[in-house]
């Protein structure tokens, strides 16, 4: 019996080591992410997907400051077809302003980058302010800066997480960047 008292011992013990070491070494990279300072001009602001309505306000919010002048939103295909008033997406049919919606292919943040570098290169931008949520901040920067030799400006949407949300995020961004790990392609 004290044999087995001593296993479960050692087990929780290491369990909740190796919680902390999880949790220690994705704060710097899914919580407190380096982010940049929005500079006084970029030639566009892109917004990664989903769209949510703290992404589209802050991106508009900038457009409206003249940081850019074109805004670049990544969308589903289900989000541009859904009426405006249950939708996020509210900035892509906004008069007076230059909007370009996209849906990436494939529906990743590699096909999100992919579209950026391609319209970067047809439009001659060199900077770009990209905004998301914290936890994907840094791996989207690696995926972004992989496809797009420009300058890459990432932001945070400030959107809140509860606990729950927390866990997901530290989930599956660990699986994501395992993927960005084996994939080396743009």
């Amino acid at each position: 019996m004290r044999g087995v008292l001593r296993w479960v011992h050692r087990l929780l013990v290491g369990a909740v080591v190796a919680l902390v070491v999880v949790v220690g070494a994705g704060l710097p990279v899914y919580v407190f992410p380096a982010v940049d300072e929005v500079p006084a001009h970029v030639d566009a602001v892109l917004v990664l997907g989903p769209a949510t309505r703290a992404r589209t306000d802050l991106a508009r919010e900038l457009v409206d400051e003249g940081v850019a002048d074109t805004l670049l939103i990544s969308v589903w295909a289900s989000e541009l077809a859904a009426p405006p008033e249950s939708s996020d997406v509210v900035a892509c049919d906004e008069p007076g302003r230059d909007v370009i919606c996209f849906t990436a292919d494939p529906g990743t943040t590699q096909g999100e980058a992919r579209a950026l570098a391609d319209y970067a290169r047809a439009n001659e931008w060199e900077s770009v302010v990209v905004i998301t949520q914290t936890p994907h901040i840094t791996r989207a920067r690696i995926l972004l800066e992989r496809c797009w030799s420009g300058r890459v400006l990432m932001v945070s949407s400030g959107e809140p997480y509860t606990l729950g949300s927390w866990v997901y995020e530290y989930a599956y961004q660990t699986g994501a960047f395992a993927k960005v790990l084996v994939d080396q392609e743009c």
